[in-house]
């Protein structure tokens, strides 16, 4: 899982997470309000989704036998589209498993 660089994910899962593939993770928080960010931050969402652009390309070197996941989100709110995604499908595989109908509440 250590990128060309050297680098490695924020994690990983040891258990298979979709189609026999383990999933890699990488969290990054966009202070919307610092100068790089401004130009995007003026549509919805915006610099959440530039991070995860930015982000993606940094870990395409990752092996296919890895799902990688970017979590972005904003000092101000939003979070970018794949990671709510993320979030809740990990919300309702956590129901599953535990029975609380409110675990996806409980991520967000």
């Amino acid at each position: 899982m250590v990128r060309d660089d050297g680098k490695c994910s924020d994690g990983s899962t040891l258990i298979p997470w979709l189609a026999g593939k383990s999933m890699a993770w990488d969290v990054t928080v966009v202070n919307t309000l610092a100068e790089s960010y401004i130009r995007v931050s003026a549509s919805p969402g915006g610099a959440a989704e530039h991070a995860t652009a930015r982000k993606s390309s940094k870990y395409s070197s990752l092996p296919s036998s890895y799902i990688f996941q970017l979590l972005a989100l904003k000092t101000l709110g939003h979070i970018n589209i794949t990671g709510i995604s993320f979030l809740m499908e990990l919300g309702h595989r956590l129901t599953c498993a535990s029975g609380d109908p409110r675990e996806t509440t409980h991520l967000f």
